[in-house]
């Protein structure tokens, strides 16, 4: 659906799950689902406007990292050819993380040229976002996908087995997603995706 001009969006949310769960098991043995490294850091909007970037939180707010992104930053960000009236949803590590700074983890794609993707699959979405990174940046990644065994990938970052990060904590922990699962988006509010499921690293106060 085209719409006239670039409006907020609230991204979805994911449900909450214990690694505990015998559906753990289940999604890993299903060949739509996919696993997710999630990272600690603030989740950022990362908006196209004007041919200019802006980053918002999660409620529509500018994060302060508008007033500290790099110029390398903004190069690696142009050269991605983001088209104007985008929104592109990911993890920004820089205030939370002690040893990685300045580093945008891509994961979906909420806009795209005033196009909303309420309605498309994760599948679709993320094809288009693997368009954009045809080459490795330092300070942008799209996120990596992992299929089956999603308990033994938890595990692995658990014991930082995985990224070998310096900074432990970079890793919170993971994000199961249906390919197939349809973004749904609202202006008003976040809404609960049952697509989307997260698992945290244990005995850690991660925020939403």
């Amino acid at each position: 659906m085209k719409i006239k001009k670039l409006k907020y969006y609230f991204p979805n949310l994911p449900l909450l799950l214990n690694i505990e769960s015998e559906l753990i098991d289940r999604y890993s043995k299903d060949p739509n689902w996919i696993a997710e490294l999630k990272f600690n850091g603030d989740n950022c909007l990362v908006t196209k406007r004007d041919n200019k970037f802006y980053f918002y939180d999660r409620r529509g707010n500018l994060l302060q990292y508008n007033s500290k992104v790099t110029q390398s930053v903004l190069d690696e960000l142009n050269s991605l050819n983001i088209p104007n009236g985008s929104v592109i949803n990911g993890e920004l590590c820089h205030s939370k993380t002690k040893n990685t700074k300045h580093k945008i983890f891509f994961h979906t794609i909420l806009i795209w040229n005033l196009e909303l993707y309420s309605g498309k699959t994760f599948k679709e979405q993320r094809n288009q976002l693997a368009k954009l990174f045809i080459k490795n940046y330092k300070h942008l990644y799209l996120i990596d996908q992992y299929k089956n065994d999603f308990r033994k990938i938890f595990n692995d970052i658990v014991n930082n087995d995985i990224y070998h990060a310096e900074d432990k904590d970079l890793i919170e922990g993971l994000v199961l997603k249906d390919l197939e699962g349809k973004i749904s988006l609202n202006r008003t509010n976040s809404i609960i995706a049952n697509w989307m499921i997260k698992i945290r690293k244990p005995n850690r106060k991660y925020s939403y």
